[in-house]
């Protein structure tokens, strides 16, 4: 009776074996179709050709290689978020970015007429650096709106300062233009200047 129940138990092993097996087998050529139907023959020309150029040879090559940059990708988003000054800053930029964007097709309020087109006239020159702004020279119809005397406008700002010195400015049915020495490679003070004129570079 003993050798029965161990013939038993092997024949049942082997069959679970046989069934794993063919589950296996089954399971691979599922995923093999799945690839397949995802990817179009086009798209998979393509995956090979950015494999090729990458210097991988399989998909997975390439994702073990992304998974351990991760962290590094990360520290440098963390990085890039905190000389932006944080996250409330970010979303200020933002804010502004959307404003600049809601403004660009505005005609300027002092312009001539060139080939058919209204360009902008200067009423007023700044100097940008990396996190200031130093306004130069404004004319006596911008000092106007504003209320104020040059004595008042042409000095530094932060670039919030900026901001709030000259909000009442934001562009309504048009924009004001000024020119604007850059110097500095950074974008900050050139998109405080955009959320509030429109600039025309000079050197």
């Amino acid at each position: 009776m003993r050798r029965t129940q161990d013939v038993y138990f092997f024949t049942l092993i082997d069959l679970l074996l046989q069934l794993l097996f063919v589950a296996v087998i089954f399971w691979t050529l599922q995923e093999q179709k799945s690839v397949k139907n995802v990817l179009r023959p086009d798209e998979q020309e393509q995956v090979k050709t950015a494999l090729s150029k990458s210097g991988f040879s399989t998909i997975t090559e390439l994702t073990d290689w992304l998974t351990r940059m991760a962290p590094v990708a990360r520290d440098e988003a963390v990085r890039a978020v905190a000389e932006a000054g944080g996250l409330d800053s970010l979303r200020d930029m933002k804010r502004m970015l959307d404003s600049i964007r809601a403004g660009t097709g505005l005609s300027p309020c002092i312009f001539k007429v060139v080939d058919g087109r209204r360009v902008g006239i200067a009423q007023g020159r700044i100097i940008a650096t990396d996190d200031s702004l130093r306004v130069v020279s404004m004319d006596e119809q911008l000092l106007n709106v504003l209320g104020k005397t040059s004595d008042d406008v042409l000095r530094g700002y932060s670039l919030k300062e900026f901001k709030q010195q000259f909000a009442s400015l934001a562009p309504g049915n048009c924009r004001r233009t000024v020119e604007v020495q850059e110097r500095t490679d950074r974008i900050f003070a050139r998109d405080a200047i955009g959320r509030i004129f429109s600039r025309i570079p000079v050197k």
